[in-house]
């Protein structure tokens, strides 16, 4: 099915729901194809990180609230200072 960019934004929706149904939207500006809407065989997730081994996504940020190592003896300050 062959729309205008101008009937995307009256229903949007309904051509979305088009595209899941297996139907393929193609867009025009002026009568020239610009754009197809499809619906997707696999999630976006699966699809970016591929099927690389350990890897998951659960779909939220990373947390980054993990404790830190903690280093022993002295801080590359005092050594730079003992080094001058």
């Amino acid at each position: 099915m062959q729309i205008s960019i101008r009937e995307l934004k009256v229903n949007p929706s309904h051509y979305i729901r088009q595209a899941q149904a297996g139907h393929t939207v193609w867009l025009t500006s002026h009568k020239q194809v610009v754009a197809r809407l499809v619906s997707v065989a696999a999630p976006a997730s699966q699809t970016l990180l591929g099927n690389i081994p350990n890897v998951h996504w659960l779909g939220k940020k990373p947390n980054l609230n993990r404790p830190r190592p903690t280093l022993r003896g002295k801080s590359l300050a005092d050594t730079v200072l003992e080094m001058r």
